[in-house]
């Protein structure tokens, strides 16, 4: 079986693609607008399934994201656009272009153990990203994008791990990361 096509979406509602993303991201997505064009191909059924999304472009609108169990949103954004890139299904991977995110709010914690609450956002194991990666190993996703660019951000920095703990708010802030990747050793 095989399949090539586009497809176009528009505000479509992230949380319910919460099954999809419930093994890469440790965040609820509790709102957020999706809008996708995209071109997918199906290869094959698997399993794992051989179905890639590429030449995207997309643009998500009023994203709120907390870790499970809290109430308070880690990180809210009123807008991100994405130019380029590629999800596989099947080797567990989302390797984007650009990615741009602006006017946003985000909540950084260094906790008493000198570990920081970002450091959570994406699930990980220890074969996260190896190269050996085939179809279906179940090594973890991996995301990445060539270029994160993010402006007009206000970020709440806690840090427990000091002898009398810290905060501190920082806004505006703007800024770009080259070569972003969850992978082990990345």
């Amino acid at each position: 079986l095989a399949a090539a096509g586009r497809i176009e979406i528009k505000a479509f509602r992230l949380a319910d693609l919460f099954p999809y993303y419930e093994s890469l991201l440790n965040l609820q997505v509790d709102d957020g607008l999706l809008d996708l064009d995209a071109r997918v191909t199906l290869a094959g059924i698997g399993p794992p399934p051989d179905v890639r999304v590429t030449d995207i472009k997309a643009a998500v609108r009023s994203l709120k994201l907390t870790f499970p169990g809290e109430q308070t949103p880690q990180w809210r954004l009123a807008g991100v656009q994405v130019n380029g890139g590629t999800v596989d299904l099947a080797r567990q991977r989302i390797s984007l272009g650009e990615v741009v995110a602006t006017d946003g709010f985000g909540h950084i914690t260094r906790k008493s153990d000198g570990t920081f609450n970002f450091a959570r956002l994406f699930k990980t194991t220890a074969q996260t990203g190896k190269a050996a990666s085939a179809p279906g190993d179940d090594a973890g996703w991996v995301a990445e994008a060539e270029l994160v660019r993010f402006g007009r951000f206000r970020v709440v920095y806690e840090d427990f791990a000091l002898p009398a703990p810290f905060k501190v708010v920082a806004a505006p802030i703007e800024g770009t990361y080259r070569s972003f990747s969850n992978a082990r050793g990345a």
